[in-house]
């Protein structure tokens, strides 16, 4: 349901929380490029391309763990962990990490939390 996710982001700029122009940018990259092309574009502007404004270790790691890139997921939820980022209570539901759940590394970071697994 790809195609509905990025309708409905798309429609955020309704509510004026993103620049048209980047929801535009990020529509295009869907359409021509496909839904990991989508996800790596929004990352990139979450890591790279926002100087002034740091955004939360968690979000960040749920952007990798979608992509695929575990050692990078896993490393930005170990940030999560060391800044107490309030997300980081998501750990053991959140569906964006669901690839991770069989790693070791994840289930340690779980277990440290006191998180149900």
């Amino acid at each position: 349901m790809y195609d509905d996710a990025v309708r409905e982001y798309t429609r955020s700029s309704e509510l004026g929380t993103v620049l048209k122009d980047v929801l535009a940018k990020t529509t295009e990259v869907y359409k021509k490029s496909g839904w990991k092309a989508y996800v790596q574009y929004n990352l990139d502007q979450l890591v790279e391309n926002s100087p002034t404004q740091r955004f939360p270790p968690f979000m960040i790691a749920t952007f990798y763990a979608r992509l695929g890139r575990d050692d990078e997921a896993i490393s930005w939820l170990e940030k999560g962990y060391e800044e107490r980022d309030f997300r980081m209570t998501l750990l053991s539901v959140a569906f964006e990490v669901e690839a991770l759940r069989s790693d070791p590394r994840y289930k340690e970071l779980v277990r440290r939390m006191g998180l149900p697994e």
